[in-house]
């Protein structure tokens, strides 16, 4: 709700009954998935009962895409964010491997699955 109060701004589709995804070049949006991935590495990176952490976080379901059937719509998460995602995974996770659903070049260059 603080990021909304905040300011976000979403984009609109229709298809698929309809729906929002958020503003992905939001700095505050940005900064909040940096902060969230620091404590969620801080807490689990290590942890013996993790084999491995599905890098998500983008996307309608964490899948790093919007698909609508629109094409507009698949840049609705510019690799930039991409990117610095996939950095702040890396920096918060040293021991515990990560994993991506789809091929990503900076994800694949840091290491990740």
């Amino acid at each position: 709700q603080f990021l909304i109060d905040g300011g976000l701004s979403f984009n609109s589709y229709e298809t698929y009954g309809g729906g929002q995804s958020p503003d992905y070049t939001d700095e505050n949006l940005l900064v909040a998935l940096e902060n969230f991935i620091a404590a969620f590495g801080e807490r689990y990176d290590a942890d013996p009962r993790l084999g491995f952490v599905q890098v998500g976080l983008l996307g309608f379901w964490g899948e790093w895409h919007t698909y609508t059937g629109d094409a507009a719509t698949t840049n609705w998460i510019p690799d930039s964010t991409k990117d610095r995602v996939v950095a702040a995974f890396d920096s918060a996770f040293s021991v515990t491997r990560l994993q991506v659903r789809y091929p990503y070049t900076a994800a694949s260059e840091a290491g990740f699955g």
